[in-house]
């Protein structure tokens, strides 16, 4: 190790950047049938959550190119992907501009 750095090693967390149209694919992970329009016909159903289920989760957010992990999502990651999804639906339902979003997200770091 260069004696410029520490002799201690030190983990580093790389975020992958996400575009705005990841973040609304995560936002609509909870929706009805009508959804589905571009992907197939789908009849009048129950609202449906892509969430609840580890590999149900992954294949919808594979489906929609989102940059992710090997494997399914384990339940912390599936916690924080659902709080991100719960902050971006809260600031459109009150309409809360970005500056206050930050702080409704930053939960995130907190599961």
């Amino acid at each position: 190790m260069s004696r410029m750095g520490p002799r201690v090693r030190i983990p580093l967390r790389l975020t992958p950047r996400l575009t705005v149209d990841h973040l609304l694919w995560v936002a609509n992970t909870r929706h009805g049938p009508a959804a589905h329009w571009h992907a197939r016909v789908a009849v009048d159903g129950p609202d449906h959550d892509h969430l609840v289920d580890p590999g149900e989760a992954r294949s919808y957010l594979a489906a929609h190119h989102l940059p992710l992990p090997p494997g399914p999502p384990d339940h912390r990651q599936l916690t924080r992907l659902i709080l991100v999804r719960e902050g971006i639906r809260a600031g459109r339902e009150r309409q809360v501009v970005g500056s206050e979003i930050g702080p409704r997200l930053a939960r995130v770091d907190e599961v």
